[in-house]
């Protein structure tokens, strides 16, 4: 081999090492990618491909090949652009190399993404009893098994990063969210509930008195004006949980519940206010409070 190429196997190995230690890539999968790689280089037309280009593709594929599916913006980058090179060295290397793959399979998916994420286990559990139950076909497999891992971390009341979970992914926050939202509301979860006792948990573990109060206060938000419901899920709870500490003169700053919640301040801080208009009239503070 070439010094030029032993150049270009070191090369492609460091960006294969890089994203595997990063995306927790099974050794396997690691050694299959740079075999991948390495066949790739003796290859006329595949060795005019970017280095880059070429290490990211082979262990997609090793990765698909040894049932660790990853989603491809982990690997393509934030740009459009890097993502099309990429995703063409990439077809252009499964048909070189002839190899036939199944589509991925959001359960396969989600055991990625749990590994990636390092989760525990009961809420990887849980998060594979409701892929089971939720038959969202207009999903691409990737939404439905993140959207699994969403709702599980909020039912079993552990709290997940949205931003580490878009670094590890590469997915859209926003659409993982709204498929949340509707698998709980396809399968009878209060999702927004779940994240209120949630935040309550993390804020006041020895209150249980807040978390009732909570509960109390977002129901008859709900009852009241059920287009209340159209705010994103972490934002009502947060705004909600902050009214009931206003109520129970608790000293818990609205910044400290939109870290918890990973929403944002401003938002949080309006629907507050709509709760406030919603709920309080000459008896509310009273009201609640006795309730």
């Amino acid at each position: 081999m070439s010094s030029a190429n032993n150049s270009k196997v070191s090369q492609g190995a460091e960006v294969i090492d890089e994203i595997s230690e990063r995306l927790k890539i099974s050794d396997k999968a690691v050694e299959e990618a740079k075999e991948i790689f390495s066949k790739a280089l003796k290859d006329k037309n595949l060795r005019k491909r970017s280095c880059n280009d070429l290490a990211k593709a082979s262990l997609y594929l090793a990765c698909r090949l040894h049932d660790e599916p990853i989603p491809f913006n982990s690997i393509g980058g934030l740009c459009c652009e890097e993502r099309r090179k990429i995703s063409r060295t990439y077809k252009s290397l499964k048909k070189t190399l002839n190899i036939q793959l199944t589509p991925a399979d959001d359960r396969d998916l989600l055991r990625s993404f749990c590994s990636a994420l390092e989760l525990p286990e009961d809420v990887r559990e849980v998060a594979e009893e409701l892929l089971k139950r939720y038959k969202d076909e207009g999903r691409s497999p990737q939404t439905r098994a993140l959207a699994s891992i969403l709702l599980a971390s909020s039912i079993s009341g552990y709290r997940i990063s949205l931003k580490k979970m878009h670094e590890a992914t590469g997915s859209n926050i926003s659409i993982v969210r709204a498929a949340a939202r509707n698998m709980a509301e396809d399968l009878g979860i209060d999702l927004f509930g779940e994240l209120t006792k949630k935040l309550c948990d993390l804020l006041s573990p020895s209150e249980p008195e807040m978390k009732e109060k909570a509960m109390s206060v977002l129901n008859e938000a709900r009852e009241r004006s059920p287009d209340i419901v159209r705010r994103p899920a972490n934002a009502l709870a947060s705004g909600a949980v902050y009214f009931t500490a206003k109520l129970l003169d608790m000293t818990i700053s609205l910044k400290r519940v939109a870290d918890l919640a990973e929403s944002n301040e401003q938002t949080v801080k309006k629907t507050f206010y709509d709760l406030k208009k919603i709920l309080e009239d000459p008896q509310c503070a009273i009201e609640y409070i006795d309730k």
